[in-house]
């Protein structure tokens, strides 16, 4: 079985992780990079064997940026 994310900033997602082999059902992640500060991202997971599932829509939202100064 075929695992990844989709994600992005809206449902439409637009990205999708790379695709990660698994020989049974578990957990599994994936890094991300280049997200923006203070902003929402949704995801899903998506499993490709005998057809494709999706799990649920899911969101996190990234911690501001912060600057400091002296």
């Amino acid at each position: 079985m075929q695992v990844s994310f989709e994600w992005g900033a809206t449902t439409a997602y637009g990205n999708t992780t790379a695709a990660q082999t698994l020989s049974a059902i578990g957990t599994f992640s994936a890094n991300l990079t280049g997200l923006t500060p203070n902003r929402t991202y949704y995801y899903r997971s998506k499993a490709v064997g005998n057809g494709t599932s999706y799990g649920a829509d899911m969101t996190f939202t990234t911690l501001p940026q912060y600057s400091l100064t002296m």
